[in-house]
């Protein structure tokens, strides 16, 4: 029989489901050694977590009111020697009882600086609020109420994964609606790098390259004009990789050389912009 000291891990929320017009339904997974877990609601963006219930078993019913959004996290609970032990709260997970469709069509395009998220106009919408995830907090928090259909984000660090979605916010009176959340998307910012220096011997170049933060990696192209198409001759496989060789093709001729960033994110490959082009005569 094993013997728990302390709580290890943390619960997460898996869903919440919509079981009547004024009922939401949180499952939650299990914690190895809990005793009971306690349920906390936020009712508005900026607002504090309270604790609404105990619960011992793995799900729970709140009731809410429609039309407007609720955050949750659930934290486990083990009482050691006399006293209470708890894990870290779970990640926030937002959810609506709402009868208004979200926007549709979102897509997200970053740069080095920043990420556009963009989607369809609702042509019933007073505005748009837009949401963000990041993989270090692991929480959907609101950023930004906007009231054209696009949103960019600069508020970002090279290399993190940041995933949007978007609600709808109807006019009803003198009240106002929120609609249901879009699916999410996501991308990363990533700055190109840039060649800091290259030596040629004969056909052979070396290069060094600078750091990318958050980068897995870097691409180096080459090509036989500024203007003219680039092809990809190596790629490490580290971003403490900075050096580069490149055995061209002939001697005393111009090549042209750039370089990219890389993030592979859950199969998902993210392809910075292209550095700034250096020129090698080869010997």
């Amino acid at each position: 029989m094993n013997e728990f000291t302390k709580l290890r891990g943390r619960p997460k929320i898996r869903k919440v489901k919509i079981v009547s017009e004024n009922q939401l339904k949180l499952f939650w997974t299990e914690v190895e050694g809990a005793d009971k877990y306690a349920v906390l609601r936020r009712d508005e963006p900026d607002g504090e977590f309270m604790r609404i219930k105990w619960k011992k078993k793995l799900a729970f019913t709140d009731t809410v009111e429609p039309n407007k959004t609720y955050w949750y996290k659930i934290q486990a609970f083990k009482r050691l020697e006399g006293k209470k032990t708890s894990t870290r709260d779970s990640g926030t997970r937002a959810a609506i009882i709402s009868e208004i469709e979200p926007p549709v069509n979102l897509q997200a395009v970053a740069d080095a600086k920043s990420i556009t998220v963009t989607w369809d106009k609702d042509p019933k919408a007073v505005a748009y609020i837009v949401s963000r995830r990041n993989d270090f907090f692991s929480q959907t928090l609101p950023v930004k109420r906007v009231k054209k259909p696009t949103f960019t984000d600069k508020k970002v660090v090279s290399g993190q994964v940041y995933h949007y979605c978007v609600q709808c916010v109807y006019a009803d009176g003198e009240n106002e609606k929120q609609g249901k959340f879009s699916p999410k998307v996501h991308a990363v910012c990533l700055d190109s790098g840039k060649i800091l220096g290259y030596k040629t011997s004969g056909r052979t170049t070396s290069f060094a390259l600078r750091l990318v933060a958050g980068a897995d990696g870097y691409i180096l192209e080459r090509g036989e004009s500024k203007d003219g198409e680039f092809t990809e001759i190596a790629r490490t496989e580290s971003n403490l990789e900075l050096t580069f060789k490149d055995k061209a093709p002939s001697h005393f001729k111009t090549y042209f050389y750039r370089v990219r960033s890389y993030r592979s994110v859950k199969e998902e490959m993210f392809i910075s912009d292209s550095s700034e082009e250096v020129v090698v005569k080869t010997k």
